[in-house]
């Protein structure tokens, strides 16, 4: 327990972007590795080559998806709340007088 407390109590920001992201690969991974399965029906290759291969392949595309086109924009303030890229200065409102 010791060790385990030690090694995750640090802010770790690739666990937290993969935290993050969760939802979106959640929702959105079902149709990917139907396509991809699909397309490897066919193959001649064994079986826990292509779970490795689906299940990688369907994660970055969607990792690559959720960076580009969901962390940022509306989408993703609607799945994990609202967000600022790193190094843009939040804006302020002006205190009343």
């Amino acid at each position: 327990m010791g060790m385990f407390r030690e090694m995750f109590s640090k802010e770790n920001k690739r666990m937290r972007y993969i935290s993050d992201s969760s939802y979106w690969l959640y929702l959105a991974h079902l149709p990917v590795i139907i396509g991809i399965q699909g397309i490897m029906c066919g193959w001649q290759i064994p079986s826990f080559v292509k779970l490795t291969l689906a299940l990688t392949l369907t994660t970055a595309l969607l990792l690559a998806i959720y960076h580009l086109g969901v962390r940022y924009p509306p989408i993703g303030a609607m799945l994990n709340g609202p967000r600022q890229r790193p190094g843009k200065i939040p804006e302020t409102k002006p205190a009343d007088a």
